[in-house]
């Protein structure tokens, strides 16, 4: 019975991009995550890396594509082109920084106006360790009202300490499965819907410009 299981479970493959300003820890959080690993120095990221793991959630298997883009200015074109066409983006600000969550509100911005829009974006305070001292710059409700106003995923993280850094990653996952089959569900009743009030027609295609960008299937 377990086998079936196994076999009937379904494979969805996600691109998802963490952007935010030089130092706000996105490249922390990456090895939080992947490697168990703590450094205050981690090594710059030049360009763009990738990491990819896998989650279950629910019937399916889920694969993140996860890209850790450059901070530094000089980087902005490429950072541009890797966000393009992901399924998920994690916009990453340090807590002690006002000015880093300002940037990170116009990376969603710049997102959020593309043609064809990420399904989910997450808003993510890093250096919650740190905030003990009164060094916070950013409220949490500030940035929690801001994420709700929007239907973003909203958490504040610690590379260091680990907190809420396995949470982000499951959150976005869930929420990606989620979006992806409201979306599916969202444009099968949409053709019965076309399909009922056009009888003599056979086939109603999609038009180019509704068309559903979703997870890839594998």
């Amino acid at each position: 019975m377990e086998a079936k299981r196994r076999l009937k479970r379904k494979e969805l493959r996600f691109k998802v991009v963490i952007v935010g300003t030089y130092g706000v820890g996105k490249t922390s959080i990456l090895l939080q995550h992947f490697d168990r690993y703590f450094t205050r120095d981690p090594k710059t990221t030049v360009g763009v890396d990738f990491r990819q793991r896998k989650f279950h959630v629910n019937n399916a298997s889920v694969i993140l594509e996860v890209w850790d883009t450059a901070g530094e200015e000089k980087y902005a074109n490429i950072v541009q082109i890797y966000y393009r066409g992901a399924h998920a983006v994690i916009a990453v600000y340090d807590i002690m920084k006002r000015t880093s969550y300002v940037r990170a509100l116009e990376y969603i911005a710049e997102i959020t106006g593309q043609a064809v829009p990420p399904l989910v974006i997450a808003l993510v305070g890093n250096k919650r360790d740190l905030c003990q001292d009164g060094r916070r710059e950013v409220a949490t409700e500030t940035a929690a009202t801001f994420a709700a106003a929007r239907n973003l995923v909203f958490m504040e993280t610690s590379a260091k300490s680990t907190d809420n850094v396995d949470e982000l990653f499951e959150s976005v996952s869930e929420r990606l499965v989620d979006e992806c089959e409201k979306r599916k569900t969202d444009t099968h009743l949409r053709q019965k819907l076309r399909l009922n009030s056009s009888p003599t027609t056979a086939t109603t295609p999609t038009p180019p410009g509704h068309r559903v960008r979703c997870c890839h299937t594998s």
